[in-house]
């Protein structure tokens, strides 16, 4: 009689759960990449999000603005409105755009963040009172208070509406008429 025992060595079985560690390896690893990689663009939308809706903000209130004012090397924006006698600013607060009121110990204060994730923001005024706005929006470190770069930027110009006109904003010369001479 011959006796045949079938199963598998302890070799083989070592071969093989070793076999299947390296793929479960391999794919866990792809896995992470992948992760990662969806983490970056969720975090790269966030920060186009935020730059796109402190740009349209600012515009919008600035459109309207009478009286305009720079401050802080043109990091932030002091104005006023018609119908206001208060002074509005656009400033950043640690990595938030904040909209208050000027100065804070008014009777009337309100503090609105506008957006997240704003790490840059600049002011300029030309000549002709073109107003040109800078925005930058990236990773920011809580522990550190620093921004960690910009990751998007965004950069606008408006001419306020309500502004008195300056010499060198004023027209010299009268508008030609295109209205139609034929009479038709």
């Amino acid at each position: 009689m011959q006796n045949k025992e079938t199963g598998f060595t302890l070799i083989e079985l070592l071969i093989t759960l070793s076999m299947i560690g390296i793929v479960i390896t391999t794919v866990y690893s792809f896995y992470l990449v992948g992760l990662s990689g969806w983490q970056r663009s969720l975090d790269q939308a966030e920060y186009q999000q935020s730059a796109r809706i402190a740009m349209d903000k600012i515009v919008r209130e600035l459109t309207y603005a009478k009286e305009i004012s720079l401050h802080q090397q043109g990091r932030e924006i002091r104005f006023k409105v018609y119908g206001d006698s208060r002074t509005l600013r656009f400033r950043l607060a640690g990595p938030q755009l904040v909209y208050d009121v000027y100065p804070t110990t008014s009777p009337i204060y309100y503090h609105n963040v506008v957006a997240l994730h704003i790490t840059d923001l600049s002011f300029s005024i030309n000549y002709d009172q073109l107003i040109t706005v800078m925005i930058g929006a990236g990773p920011f470190d809580p522990k550190s208070g620093a921004a960690q770069g910009t990751a998007y930027q965004l950069i606008s110009a408006v001419y306020p509406r309500n502004l008195p006109q300056t010499a060198a904003a004023a027209p010299t010369e009268a508008e030609p008429d295109f209205a139609d001479e034929s009479g038709d």
